[in-house]
């Protein structure tokens, strides 16, 4: 019950319940700091209950940081904090942010805090919507009409010839056994993925309410392919398999009016220094623009889904009409469109859907390694660089000369 009036009196302040206890507990506060009073209820006793054991396995998500005390709140995901000098009682988290940046002030929190504490810190991903433990209910990208919906489903036909036809140069001739019109065993899971994911969108329109995003629709096809083959690999005790990886050809260019920007991530696990890199592309292959930027993560899962942000965020400053983010990450990329989100990167993907709300079409995708490999290796020359690279002219040529093989 305690969980559940902290999404709700964080995310539906007007409705009358959280009002309610909000001018009898709380007044002057936020429900977070409440405690007991005298006589109370045996509803306000259970809240407050239920609210220390949301709280013990939860922290805050640092957005603009003016309501997250630096020493009284639990901001710090593991561990806590040591301070080298004294901090006012009533600081606050955004005293350490630098908002120029949008992220951390790294010579004020030197400043302020021990090694260990600085790199907890800095490991921290801020968000550039709000912060909380819950986050509002943001519309998805995919919030469009039925009739835009059936225009979006059939431009697609294009992407399916595309990917069959370098299904058919990537996988070879078929082995025996197949049916005439199957070069291979992808010609002929393919079309039962296809449908299941169709049918599976089906369900989650008229069960789940989700509006139905036929771009996700493919690249789920694309998953469970790539999940089947997977173990089907391992399934496999000869050498040599017929079925190569479905998705081992190269980039796949986007429509004509459309824009395609390749998202990756370069992650030290040693030092948790991060390097996000973003290459938009046009239908020709040509490259429009770039973005990378340095960071520091507890993770690379974190690291992925900041670099698809950036890509997020280089396509508002664009402002092209179609857009599509691709990333090899596949977690990050089910996590936007089915909302099954891993927990580290909830607020990550809260911004992604917020970003992505006001392009006026955008749509998500997953490749794998081989079809994100300029992505890769922009974001791993970044990393060998004292500064990012931000201007397609400054692009190294080694990186150039992988788009001339895509």
């Amino acid at each position: 019950m305690g969980g559940q009036f902290l999404r709700k009196s964080m995310k539906l302040k007007w409705c009358l319940f959280p009002r309610v206890l909000k001018d009898l507990y709380f007044p002057n506060g936020d429900f977070l700091h409440a405690g007991r009073k005298k006589n109370c209820s045996w509803s306000w006793n259970s809240i407050l209950h239920g609210r220390s054991i949301v709280l013990k396995g939860g922290f805050w998500v640092v957005g603009d940081g003016t309501t997250i005390n630096i020493q009284r709140d639990r901001w710090i995901p593991q561990g806590e904090l040591s301070c080298l000098v004294d901090i006012h009682q009533e600081g606050k988290v955004a005293e350490l942010l630098d908002n120029g940046n949008n992220g951390w002030n790294i010579e004020k929190i030197r400043e302020l805090f021990d090694p260990n504490s600085v790199q907890k810190i800095l490991q921290i991903p801020v968000s550039l919507d709000m912060e909380g433990v819950a986050s509002p209910n943001i519309p998805t990208t995919s919030d469009k009409p039925h009739g835009e919906l059936w225009k979006q489903i059939w431009a697609l036909k294009r992407n399916l010839k595309r990917l069959n036809t370098a299904c058919s140069i990537a996988l070879g001739p078929g082995p025996p056994g197949l049916p005439p019109n199957c070069r291979s065993p992808l010609h002929f899971y393919m079309p039962i993925a296809l449908v299941w994911s169709i049918w599976k969108t089906r369900n989650d329109f008229h069960f789940n309410n989700k509006t139905p995003d036929p771009m996700f629709t493919i690249t789920r096809t694309m998953l469970f392919l790539n999940h089947f083959h997977g173990i089907t690999e391992q399934g496999s005790s000869r050498g040599n398999n017929t079925w190569r990886n479905y998705a081992s050809f190269a980039w796949r260019p986007p429509q004509t009016a459309a824009v395609k920007f390749n998202c990756d991530a370069s992650f030290n696990k040693i030092s948790k220094a991060g390097t996000a890199a973003v290459v938009a592309r046009d239908h020709e292959g040509i490259i429009l623009a770039v973005s990378s930027e340095k960071f520091f993560a507890p993770n690379s899962l974190v690291a992925e889904a900041l670099a698809v942000r950036a890509g997020c965020i280089l396509a508002s400053s664009c402002g092209w009409p179609q857009s599509y983010i691709e990333s090899d990450n596949q977690v990050t990329i089910e996590g936007i469109g089915s909302g099954k989100v891993n927990w580290e990167i909830h607020h990550i993907i809260e911004d992604i859907k917020r970003i992505s709300s006001y392009l006026p079409h955008c749509g998500f995708l997953w490749t794998n390694r081989q079809g994100n490999k300029v992505a890769h290796a922009l974001a791993d020359a970044v990393a060998r660089r004292d500064s990012p690279i931000v201007s397609s002219s400054s692009i190294p040529r080694e990186v150039k000369a992988l788009t001339e093989v895509d």
